[in-house]
């Protein structure tokens, strides 16, 4: 199968899962009370970025899991929730999401602002501040306009997701990491991470912590042209 057909094929499959979940799902009207599998995928969409060359509808933006690495304890819920922020006060880390990392690069560089320059700065608040030179109260401060934006944009993202019970491991997923928002083009840019090893085909139980009686077999994960590809 070609990368066209491949990609295609695996929209065709959403389209099953969305039908099967009863519909996509916005991450700001989620808690952790839904009946979340424990170990999943999840594939995010983002409004006005639409498919062209390989058919019509919303396009892919962001496809993760669970965990990556083995031995991890983290959860599916756990990890969307790390994306999603506290959902009163809007706050997050973008330390500990990459997804909210990038989207909060995103939001800068369309705004032209190169402000806060603690942004992505080391992978914890309080190493940020002793390299920058201020205490850690005005670290958050400075990021926190910015951290609640993050949590504004990725909260209103439409998603889906499906239960895969493998035990974290690297091959698990090849996350497509786009840079949403961009200001120097209408389509995202994607970034393809390879992940050692090759997940090859996959196969996942739809929905809740139990599945919904739908098998669906995943091809292509591990393959970068069909990652990349999920761009068309």
């Amino acid at each position: 199968m070609d990368r066209a057909a491949a990609i295609v094929r695996f929209y065709r499959l959403l389209d099953l899962l969305e039908e099967r979940c009863g519909g996509r799902r916005v991450l700001k009207e989620c808690d952790g009370r839904a009946g979340w599998p424990r170990r999943g995928v999840y594939f995010f969409f983002e409004p006005g970025e639409r498919r062209s060359a390989t058919g019509a509808g919303d396009r892919v933006v962001r496809v993760g899991t669970h965990a990556l690495t083995g031995g991890s304890r983290s959860t599916l819920w756990g990890r969307l929730s790390q994306h999603r922020g506290t959902a009163r006060s809007g706050a997050g880390n973008h330390r500990g999401s990459i997804f909210r990392l990038l989207v909060g690069s995103a939001i800068k560089a369309r705004a032209g602002t190169s402000g806060p320059r603690s942004w992505g700065v080391a992978s914890g608040a309080g190493e940020a501040a002793r390299k920058l030179g201020v205490d850690r109260a005005t670290l958050r401060q400075s990021e926190a306009a910015l951290e609640r934006d993050v949590t504004r944009l990725i909260g209103a993202m439409p998603f889906l997701w499906l239960r895969v019970d493998d035990p974290p491991a690297t091959a698990a997923t090849s996350s497509a990491t786009p840079s949403p928002c961009s200001a120097t083009s209408a389509r995202a840019r994607w970034m393809l991470r390879r992940k050692r090893g090759s997940a090859g085909t996959r196969t996942a139980s739809a929905c809740g912590s139990r599945g919904c009686g739908t098998t669906i077999t995943l091809m292509g994960f591990g393959d970068p042209s069909f990652a990349t590809g999920l761009s068309d």
